[in-house]
């Protein structure tokens, strides 16, 4: 007799041994499996422990990735295949960088890694609710509860990212249109004046100066800062910001980064062109605050004005040596550009 109460097949041996199998529903059923010679051990033919879970989880694993590594593998061939059709650009020399060169490229990072983390939360999401729909359906609220609480858990972590890049986002485009915004005023006002106007200029691998003015009478190095404003009308108190000294005192904060941050800029930029050039240049440093009215208590060791007060602030009289087309002029120009044309047609 089996263990069972069942009778044995005429012939089988006397003794039999349970295994546990692990069926694809996740339960756990008990098989007897004969024993080969009587000593206890198994035949080649009967697997010893057989977990048949794992294939469910192959099967998940494949139906995921698979249309994935397809995806990404098309769009590769097909940006390859562009490439080769679209031949050679027409225009081979490097462009002068716009203003905001440098946050626009931030922002098409910021929008690659924001598509990413949204592919990533989506794929998760259906990993934990795939895993569940095979392993554990109908197991009790215990499991579900487990499940849901994974789900939760992505959908915060993920979701904690994505906030995260949006604020970041919105800050740079921010700034972007205000550097946009002085550039444009640069240029209607200076190029008429006869002068040099660079935008975005690199000034080292993570930092760069906003905009460079050369005019017949000194080199500025303009800094552009863009920030938001309480709401309310827009005649209000609210709309102003106090310079006292090198302190700038908005309706809801105090900054002191600002005007240091203009002077860097402009004794980094002087001692680069006096490298170039083997002879002293001297750079006066700009704020430019778009959009607020500046109310001045305390002098301070940088000029800091609105869009609408930038024609007052250079100076158009010519100094010896710098008129337009002088040497000295041409050097200055030849070296601010050289270091600006970096865009790809």
């Amino acid at each position: 007799m089996d263990q069972d109460g069942s009778p044995s097949p005429k012939g089988a041996p006397s003794h039999r041994r349970n295994l546990l199998l692990l069926t694809t529903s996740g339960q756990i059923r008990t098989q007897s499996a004969l024993a080969s010679g009587g000593n206890g051990r198994l035949t080649k033919s009967a697997n010893p422990i057989y977990v048949s879970a794992i294939q469910p989880l192959v099967k998940v694993t494949v139906l995921l990735l698979v249309p994935l590594f397809t995806a990404g593998a098309i769009g590769h061939g097909w940006r390859f295949l562009q490439a080769r059709k679209q031949g050679r650009k027409p225009v081979s020399e490097k462009l002068l960088r716009p203003p905001g060169e440098s946050l626009r490229l931030r922002i098409d990072s910021l929008l690659e890694a924001f598509d990413d983390q949204l592919t990533l939360l989506v794929g998760v999401s259906v990993a934990i609710a795939a895993l569940y729909a095979v392993y554990a359906p109908g197991e009790g609220p215990w499991l579900f509860a487990g499940a849901l609480l994974a789900s939760l858990g992505c959908a915060g972590f993920f979701g904690y990212r994505l906030i995260c890049l949006v604020r970041e986002l919105q800050n740079h485009r921010l700034g972007f249109a205000g550097e946009r915004a002085v550039g444009q005023a640069l240029d209607q006002l200076l190029l008429r004046q006869g002068c040099d106007v660079f935008h975005d200029f690199p000034a080292a691998n993570d930092w760069n100066i906003d905009h460079v003015v050369i005019t017949p009478a000194a080199v500025y190095a303009v800094e552009t800062k863009t920030r938001r404003k309480r709401p309310g009308p827009a005649d209000s108190l609210d709309h102003q910001v106090t310079l006292d000294g090198d302190v700038l005192r908005f309706p809801d904060w105090n900054e002191r980064e600002f005007i240091p941050q203009a002077q860097r800029n402009a004794a980094w930029l002087s001692e680069f062109l006096t490298k170039q050039l083997a002879e002293d240049v001297p750079v006066v440093p700009v704020l430019v605050l778009p959009g607020w009215f500046v109310e001045r208590r305390a002098k301070s060791s940088v000029r800091v004005v609105t869009t609408k007060e930038l024609k007052s602030t250079f100076d158009f009289r010519p100094k010896p040596g710098w008129e337009n087309g002088a040497p000295l002029r041409r050097r200055l120009a030849a070296a601010l550009e050289e270091r600006c044309r970096t865009v790809e047609f």
